[in-house]
């Protein structure tokens, strides 16, 4: 009797020694997963900090493209402005030239007038002589040397009209030639000031157009960087994996079949629906997908929507920290972006059962709370599945 209390006595020790070390031995896989928390979330910090300057870097780029475009309209408008005014100043110097060629050809006429009228003076001067010797000693009748006087005179008056007519034409195109003279000026200076104005607008959008290659080049290394340091934020999401459950579970025999609850699930969690989704990013492609995104206050916890196995838990490519449940007839849910995962991978969990909890610096990266479900690796669209109330948008 004795040696089987001591052999019982032996075995309470060794039971209660093996406890506490399992409890340690997980307490010691969680709290190895503490010091990188930290680091985590400067890593997401810095990821928004890092994108808010390149979202600033993008605006200024989009403005200054902006200005540029309007600097190139601007030109073409100018260059317009410059085209008909050469077509005017063409049409004007055309105009001048005719008008040059008319004052050339009117003054070669006057100069005739007046050349033939001066011969035709000498030669009635010299004829004609005196009226009274005239009427004394020419063998014409008086009646003829008055009418041969009233023709003389006639002629005169004939000549100086001409006269008079071709200098009053003369001085009519030289006023002509004269205006446009000033308006060919003012065109031209015209033409002037809009080449200068034009070499300042091309001037300017070569400024900005340089200014545009640099904004250019640092939006291209912020967003290397960007890129850069969110990959380093997922590795160290890797690297923090979720616990094993100690022994699996299997779904209660009770257990209601999931397809028999399309359109009333509860939401995984309380809070304003985002979006759907119908493409993930996963690495550098995006993939097609059915999902929905869910914000909600940090520390919300998440929950499942109905029971199953935890297939997976921790961090999955495209999905951040996530939870996948077998939900039984080759119905899968995956839950992502979570802030922290509390349930453990094999472990069977209830409906309302929570799976992990929000986190700000996750939707920093993120947006929110991703949620899918599939049959058979095909996306379903989870709206269909979860109750008509299940968010509420009217905040």
């Amino acid at each position: 009797m004795r040696a089987v209390l001591r052999r019982w006595t032996l075995l309470l020790l060794w039971l209660l020694a093996c406890c506490p070390l399992e409890g340690l031995a997980a307490d010691s896989g969680r709290q190895a997963l503490l010091p990188k928390q930290p680091q985590i979330d400067r890593t997401a910090r810095q990821i928004e900090m890092q994108r808010s300057e390149l979202n600033k870097v993008r605006a200024r780029e989009e403005r200054l493209r902006s200005e540029v475009v309007t600097l190139e309209q601007d030109i073409a408008d100018r260059q317009a402005r410059l085209d008909q005014l050469e077509e005017n100043l063409t049409l004007q110097q055309e105009i001048h030239a005719g008008k040059l060629q008319e004052l050339a050809q009117a003054r070669e006429a006057w100069q005739q007038a007046r050349d033939h009228l001066e011969r035709r003076l000498r030669v009635l001067y010299t004829r004609r002589g005196s009226p009274l010797l005239d009427l004394a000693f020419s063998t014409a009748s008086p009646r003829d040397l008055l009418a041969f006087d009233q023709a003389y005179h006639n002629m005169l008056a004939h000549d100086q009209a001409t006269l008079k007519s071709y200098h009053s034409s003369v001085a009519t195109l030289e006023a002509s030639r004269q205006a446009l003279t000033l308006e060919q000026g003012i065109l031209e200076d015209f033409l002037q000031r809009e080449r200068q104005g034009r070499e300042e607008l091309e001037q300017r959008r070569d400024a900005k157009e340089e200014l545009l290659a640099g904004v250019q080049a640092q939006a291209n290394q912020r967003q290397q960087a960007l890129t850069e340091m969110e990959q380093g934020w997922r590795r160290l999401l890797a690297s923090m994996e979720a616990p094993r459950a100690k022994r699996p579970a299997k779904a209660p025999r009770n257990a209601p079949d999931i397809q028999t609850l399309r359109g009333t699930l509860p939401p995984p969690m309380a809070g304003r629906l985002l979006e759907e989704k119908k493409e993930r990013q996963e690495g550098a492609e995006k993939v097609a997908t059915d999902s929905i995104v869910i914000a909600a206050a940090e520390g919300t916890p998440v929950r499942a929507v109905a029971g199953g196995t935890v297939l997976f838990a921790g961090y999955l490519q495209g999905y951040g920290n996530a939870v996948v449940l077998d939900h039984g007839n080759n119905i899968t849910s995956v839950t992502g972006h979570l802030g922290g995962v509390t349930a453990q991978r094999e472990a069977y969990v209830q409906a309302g059962e929570q799976l992990g909890t929000t986190s700000d610096i996750a939707a920093l990266v993120t947006g929110g709370i991703l949620f899918e479900l599939r049959r058979s690796g095909k996306a379903l669209p989870p709206l269909e599945w979860l109750r008509p109330d299940a968010f509420d948008n009217s905040k």
